[in-house]
């Protein structure tokens, strides 16, 4: 797992890239922690930022997302969230998920533009955005280790 800040002109988005494996824990507390500054750097108002997730599969356990939860619960609005991946079996599985945060939306790579929108940022961004998640994929993963974000690299 790879996590970072994306800053873009309109907010700031919390991005989080997952290969096909789980995250262990010792990167999911690196990125409970990312998240925890940020919310705190944004007054705990997260309607003022955003959630990025690329998934190749891999998420985190029951307690893993507890710890987020609760984290977020935390915020005086929720954060738009958008998750992409490839998988139609992810997608299915992450929706249940919206009922703690009914801002969750699942995108497929081919609809990366509605992701865009979600979060609130213009087709404009998309380049710079996609920028950081490979510079976090490449120095946290090693290039071409989230197959997900390859197709966000092709994708109109």
């Amino acid at each position: 797992m790879a996590s970072g800040i994306h800053r873009a002109n309109t907010r700031d988005i919390c991005v989080a890239l997952h290969t096909e494996r789980p995250p262990g824990d010792d990167e999911w507390r690196s990125f409970v922690d990312l998240l925890d500054e940020h919310c705190k750097s944004h007054d705990w108002d997260l309607g003022r930022t955003g959630n990025l997730v690329v998934t190749d599969g891999g998420a985190p356990n029951t307690g893993q997302r507890t710890v987020v939860n609760v984290l977020v619960a935390q915020g005086k609005t929720l954060p738009p969230v958008a998750l992409v991946t490839d998988s139609a079996v992810v997608r299915t599985m992450v929706r249940a998920f919206s009922i703690f945060n009914p801002r969750l939306r699942v995108f497929s790579p081919r609809d990366f533009g509605g992701a865009l929108l979600h979060l609130g940022l213009s087709s404009n961004e998309r380049g710079a955005l996609l920028d950081t998640c490979m510079d976090l994929e490449r120095a946290e993963l090693g290039t071409g280790s989230v197959k997900t974000l390859e197709l966000l690299r092709h994708a109109k």
